[in-house]
């Protein structure tokens, strides 16, 4: 199967060139007509000190990102995919990388953590956390939540209007 993934990136300051992955947001068909954007990542370690804007901002990333995701299913040309208008529209500290293509025998969320999983420091420890949250969810929850350092989001690209699923750990 063809997919599309990117990289999210938080540069602390802009004064300096540290930065740091901390999420994989991938883009795929799972269904015949059924487009998805699926994101596993990790909160994003702050800057010290921290404004007040951006300790907001950290303390509810899994919410900004999944708007970030609906605003770009809802704004993007017909022909540009999701992941590349959260490219172009993602920049400051937190932003997206190029999307890369890739072929992958993989589904969409086997990917996904694959990629957290090589791309993003210490996700090891944290990608069994989430895991095990995964495999314990009776429901998918209706609102983002963040349990903990790790976060998922599976949001479909539909003809309508969009609906995001979400599990932490």
């Amino acid at each position: 199967m063809k997919y599309r993934y990117a990289l999210l990136r938080h540069q602390p300051t802009l004064q300096t060139e540290t930065q740091e992955t901390f999420a994989v947001l991938v883009e795929g068909q799972v269904a015949p007509g059924l487009m998805v954007v699926f994101t596993v990542g990790r909160s994003p370690e702050p800057a010290s000190p921290i404004s007040g804007v951006g300790e907001a901002v950290l303390s509810k990333f899994p919410e900004v990102l999944a708007n970030s995701i609906g605003e770009a299913v809802r704004s993007k040309n017909p022909d540009e995919d999701v992941l590349d208008w959260i490219h172009k529209s993602m920049s400051w500290n937190f932003y997206a990388t190029e999307p890369v293509s890739i072929e992958a025998t993989d589904k969409i969320h086997e990917l996904a953590f694959k990629l957290f999983s090589e791309k993003v420091a210490g996700a090891d420890q944290l990608l069994s956390m989430l895991m095990s949250a995964m495999q314990h969810r009776v429901r998918p929850a209706v609102k983002p939540q963040n349990l903990g350092e790790t976060f998922q989001a599976l949001v479909p690209i539909p003809q309508a209007k969009p609906v995001a699923m979400y599990a932490s750990a």
